[in-house]
């Protein structure tokens, strides 16, 4: 889903921090005198609804996605295509936005857009956010401190530390005896809230230095290591279902069901993205990321801002290929000199799946080409 406001379990700390502050932050302190005129542009009941930034994004993600995939749309009939979102509305939204923005590209070679619609119920979510249907998950991790003691260790080790004081430092010692990390966190996704909701800069932000800003980013990226990732097989394998579910209509064009879906579209969350690249082995550092490596991973390729910010996608593209075709290209537009050459493949398949994350081409771990066998896939 597109970009959304916060939780209302951020707000509720925010308040307290900035209460905190006023009531005991050192007056000669510049970043307290900044803090006690900050007004919250936050309401209260939009909490993690989809914001205008996302209403946006996600029409443009849609408009994009139609320029990219012309002959998807060409005279496709509404039950040609299909969307299917959880029952959150920050992703329901976030599928209307999407279909409007494809509407504005594809409006007159779409027969009927107007009976274009998104599957919303139980089962999509079942499908979408199975993390918290799957019992082992929530018994073994959601429920487990001991799942997330990485994170645990993390907090309490120097690197965190040193940014509790240099906060503290900035707004008076009497504060650091109200504060916890859980503050320090809430302070931190209201920094990057305020950015990505509104733009422009936000008062929050200028407290971090900016290796500050690494260790937080290194501090959310363990949690969904952990709680979503790699960290634990539970947190991706119920995936499995997805994935089958997102691979269902290209088996059945395959088999030479010609008619069957052209496209389909489904909308979740960060919570079922992570799991998925997981599953596929996408992001996948040679050292799991743990409390007391944090200076090793400096370069780590599991890194949600880059990976999973709002917004974020996974597509899976069938080709039929015919000697040179779509599936040779790179997302720059290059011929690579190991693509697909329809029968010159080493398989001797003319399907192919190409991967693209986040709208740009992903090889699949482990496949020697740009765009893999369906077969293999």
């Amino acid at each position: 889903h597109g970009t959304r406001y916060p939780k209302m379990n951020d707000l509720s700390k925010i308040e307290y921090v900035v209460s905190t502050i006023r009531h005991y932050g050192s007056k000669e302190k510049d970043m307290v005198n900044l803090i006690q005129r900050w007004q919250n542009s936050f309401d209260w009941q939009d909490s993690m609804m989809l914001s205008e930034a996302g209403k946006f994004e996600m029409e443009e993600l849609g408009r994009r996605t139609a320029q990219r995939f012309p002959a998807i749309f060409r005279g496709a009939k509404p039950e040609s295509l299909k969307f299917v979102s959880s029952t959150k509305n920050r992703t329901m939204d976030s599928a209307s936005a999407f279909i409007q923005g494809l509407l504005k590209e594809t409006d007159q070679n779409l027969k009927d857009p107007q009976k274009l619609k998104t599957d919303i119920s139980p089962h999509t979510d079942r499908l979408l956010r199975f993390f918290e249907k799957c019992e082992r998950w929530v018994e073994e991790v959601k429920e487990n401190p001991n799942a997330l003691r990485e994170v645990l260790k993390f907090e309490a080790g120097p690197e965190v530390q040193s940014v509790l004081e240099n906060i503290t430092s900035q707004l008076g010692p009497s504060v650091l005896l109200d504060f916890s990390v859980a503050h320090l966190r809430a302070m931190w996704t209201i920094c990057a809230m305020e950015i990505a909701v509104y733009g422009g800069r936000s008062v929050w932000c200028d407290l971090f230095r900016p290796e500050d800003l690494q260790v937080m980013e290194y501090l959310s990226d363990l949690r969904s290591y952990w709680k979503h990732g790699y960290g634990h097989s539970v947190n991706y394998r119920p995936g499995c279902t997805l994935l089958q579910h997102m691979l269902k209509p290209m088996e059945a064009y395959v088999a030479g069901n010609e008619s069957s879906l052209r496209g389909q579209f489904l909308f979740g969350h960060t919570e079922t993205l992570v799991p998925i690249y997981s599953l596929l082995g996408l992001f996948k550092d040679k050292e799991p990321l743990q409390a007391d490596n944090f200076a090793r991973h400096a370069n780590r390729v599991f890194r949600t801002s880059h990976v999973s910010p709002f917004g974020a996608n996974l597509a899976l593209v069938l080709y039929k290929c015919e000697g040179v075709s779509p599936c040779d290209q790179s997302e720059q537009g290059q011929h690579t000199q190991d693509a697909t050459q329809g029968s010159q493949d080493d398989t001797g398949s003319k399907f192919r799946v190409l991967m693209m994350v986040n709208e740009k081409v992903e090889q699949f771990p482990g496949w020697h080409q740009v765009s893999c066998p369906f077969e293999v896939v």
